[in-house]
């Protein structure tokens, strides 16, 4: 584990992401890809379709559970203002597009 995947571990322990969701599992591995591949986010449906293939699922399925993790979350809105630096409910790519941004310049900085 390097330090971005440890840095996306903290981040969804700390929105309270539960990790027994499916969709928790397919959110590391979107990062993971969207770590090696910056413009993955771009085409969400390809973003998905991979994360599908990793996990034996379908693209639809990968986007209802990362959504359905996603508004689990224990979280309140400070929190996620104090992790994402937004205080409001995002959609599945912009989660992703600014947790991998965040992390990004945490790690930069």
């Amino acid at each position: 584990m390097d330090k971005f995947d440890l840095e996306v571990y903290n981040a969804l322990r700390e929105l309270e992401i539960a990790p027994n969701l499916r969709g928790y599992e397919m959110l590391k591995s979107a990062m993971r890809i969207i770590k090696q591949d910056k413009m993955a986010i771009y085409s969400v449906i390809k973003l998905y379709e991979a994360v599908a293939k990793e996990h034996n699922s379908t693209a639809g399925k990968v986007e209802r559970n990362i959504r359905h993790a996603l508004q689990s979350a224990n979280s309140d809105f400070l929190t996620q203002k104090k992790v994402l630096g937004i205080a409001r409910e995002l959609t599945n790519s912009e989660f992703m597009a600014t947790l991998a941004e965040v992390i990004k310049v945490k790690l930069e900085g």
